[in-house]
C-alpha cells in the first residue's frame, strides 16, 4: 500500500510539473490561488499546522485575520510549487535576477533574540531559505521551527 501510495504521490508531482511548464506564465500565477484555497479546504491537519506557526509569530492573529493568514500561506505555497515546477524551463539570467540577499541577519538575528527558531544546543545547521515573489517570510520561520524540531528528536 505504502508503495502505491508513493508511486500515485510521484505521479501527481510529474504531472502538475508537467502542466505547470506548458502554461503561459499569466495563467500559471492565476492558478496559485485557486490552487491554494483548494489545499486549504482538503487539508486539514495542514491547516492546524499553519496556524499554530502563524500564531507564534503573531499571538494577536485570530478570526478572520487568522484565516487570512493561513489562505496567504496556502497560496504561497501553491506559488512556490507552481514555480518551482516552472525553474527547468526558465532561462538563468532570469532565475538569477530573482535572487536577492536582504534582511537575512536581521531576520535570523532578530528570532533567534526573539526565542524563536533554532536555539544555541543547535549543531552544524546549515539555513538556505530562498525568497520567491509573493512568498511571505513565514517560510524562513517554517524553516526554523521545523529544523528545530528535528533536532530535538
Amino acid at each position: 500500500m505504502q508503495r502505491l501510495a508513493g508511486a500515485v504521490t510521484y505521479g501527481a508531482y510529474r504531472t502538475a510539473s508537467g502542466i505547470a511548464r506548458t502554461l503561459p506564465n499569466f495563467a500559471a500565477d492565476g492558478f496559485a490561488v485557486p490552487a491554494g484555497l483548494g489545499a486549504n479546504l482538503t487539508r486539514p491537519e495542514r491547516r492546524a499546522t499553519i496556524e499554530r506557526q502563524l500564531r507564534r509569530v503573531d499571538p494577536t492573529l485570530e478570526g478572520w485575520r487568522l484565516r487570512r493568514a493561513v489562505q496567504d500561506a496556502f497560496d504561497s505555497y501553491a506559488r512556490y510549487w507552481i514555480e518551482t515546477f516552472r525553474l527547468p524551463t526558465l532561462p538563468a539570467k532570469v532565475v538569477a535576477d530573482g535572487f536577492t540577499e536582504e534582511g537575512y541577519a536581521a531576520h535570523i538575528e532578530g528570532a533567534l533574540a526573539a526565542g524563536r527558531g533554532v536555539g544555541p544546543k543547535t549543531k552544524r545547521t546549515l539555513l538556505v531559505a530562498i525568497q520567491v515573489a509573493g512568498v511571505p517570510a513565514i517560510a524562513v520561520e517554517e524553516a526554523l521551527w521545523l529544523a528545530a524540531g528535528v533536532l530535538r528528536s
